[in-house]
């Protein structure tokens, strides 16, 4: 066995998993004063070593009592079910199991022990059972995920985490917090396969799923976060998953929740926060169930997401009625350019052939022009001043085809005679003639 009842302070104390010889020495001999039990028949307990076992304990006599045996046979079970973890994953544990020790003594209706203890009898172990009440959770603490494992551990893990529920216990799993993968600026959570099978949906996840259907569900809704859904017609699915990690101040559980989305790898989904951290202990907070989150928290950061939703909402409609105005603007434009060279197109065949004349006499042919096309117009205005071409389309907008000033000829003699220098000033004169 791995653990014994210390006979004098009456508590269950359990052997390092890494000890000296001096150590080991020194349980041996607290062992053979009588200081440790069998925490079943109350019998006295040696320490025993060697090449091929661990340090453990042992009856005196060579039988052992029958709940003892069957205590060892979990133990090994478990061993082979926690060999894959990281080195990080027992010392998480037993940090967990100490907060949950202090909860006990506040707490009556509190009960926790390590998975294989409590049940023996199963198959699959959760490394730590809990009861409160009448309820039992099995919490469980996934570490070392990496592609080579990712599938085939995700099954393990589904089976698991069915197993116990069939067996009464409500799963409840803690991700090493190293696993975590943003992509902030699309606003999405990528996760293993592992990661995805082992979410929770909590009372807080139901809560922000009854207030995100009161959005749009469609596509823009995703795409205002930057964050592009695998389908057009995605549903609002909530959940969280719970990453652990541990530091001298104690152990932290960091909440995350998301919206599901990729059902295959790499699965991500839209992310709602940036998550954020929990002392072990308040994350079990214990009323009637488990808490696993801050209620203030829950409430400011719904308010804080539906004003960024706002937010953004209303700089997309700022934005689409840009667009369309700014698409106006270039349709406009180019019909502009269009008449523009028609007109150009025009008067070149007037230079070959000699003025049209209109049936209303419009051209005076007693008397040569000559800027009788706009080209020419703007080729003698650039003698006198700089034009480009946006000022080029205001006169020929404004002057030529909206006040209808085309007597090229007049408007180049006013040029000549106020010497002017900018094209403003040749506005202002356009606008007193006009007059």
């Amino acid at each position: 066995m791995k653990e014994a009842l210390h006979s004098l302070e009456k508590q269950i104390i359990r052997i390092p998993p890494v000890s000296t010889i001096e150590e080991i020495r020194n349980w041996k001999m607290l062992a053979k004063k009588g200081v440790f039990q069998c925490p079943f028949c109350n019998a006295k307990l040696k320490v025993r070593s060697g090449d091929y076992r661990e340090v453990h304990f042992s009856h005196l006599t060579s039988e052992s009592c029958e709940i003892s045996r069957k205590l060892t046979k979990a133990e090994k079970r478990y061993s082979k079910q926690v060999a894959r973890e990281s080195e990080n994953q027992p010392a998480i544990i037993s940090m967990i199991m100490d907060e949950l020790r202090q909860t006990e003594k506040l707490n009556q209706n509190v009960k926790a022990d390590f998975g294989y203890r409590a049940k023996m009898d199963l198959t699959e172990y959760p490394d730590i059972w809990l009861k409160v009440k009448d309820i039992e959770y099995a919490i469980s603490i996934l570490t070392d995920v990496h592609p080579s494992n990712d599938s085939t551990l995700s099954k393990l893990i589904q089976k698991r985490h069915e197993y116990f529920i069939k067996n009464g216990l409500q799963p409840i799993w803690f991700i090493e917090n190293k696993e975590i993968a943003i992509e902030k600026e699309k606003n999405a959570i990528v996760l293993w396969d592992a990661e995805a099978v082992v979410s929770l949906k909590t009372k807080e996840d139901k809560k922000w799923e009854s207030l995100l259907k009161s959005f749009d569900e469609d596509i823009t809704f995703f795409k205002l976060f930057g964050y592009q859904p695998s389908i057009n017609d995605l549903k609002i699915d909530v959940a969280s998953t719970y990453y652990i990690h541990t530091t001298n101040e104690g152990t932290y559980v960091r909440v995350m929740r998301f919206i599901k989305d990729h059902q295959q790898s790499p699965y991500r989904a839209f992310l709602l926060n940036e998550g954020y951290d929990m002392h072990f202990s308040s994350a079990l907070v214990i009323n009637k169930e488990i808490q696993l989150s801050y209620n203030k928290t829950e409430i400011i950061n719904r308010e804080n997401f539906v004003q960024k939703y706002k937010d953004l909402k209303l700089q997309w409609d700022e934005d689409q009625i840009r667009y369309k105005l700014e698409k106006n603007r270039k349709e406009k434009e180019l019909i502009i350019h269009q008449e523009l060279e028609k007109e150009t197109i025009e008067n070149s065949y007037s230079e070959k052939d000699g003025p049209k004349i209109s049936n209303k006499d419009t051209y005076n042919l007693s008397k040569s022009k000559e800027f009788n096309t706009y080209p020419k117009f703007l080729k003698e205005l650039k003698v006198h001043f700089k034009i480009n071409q946006q000022q080029q389309m205001r006169l020929w907008k404004n002057y030529v085809l909206g006040k209808k000033m085309k007597d090229f000829d007049f408007m180049v003699d006013l040029v000549r005679k106020s010497k002017i220098s900018t094209f403003e000033e040749f506005l202002s004169i356009l606008e007193k003639s006009n007059n």
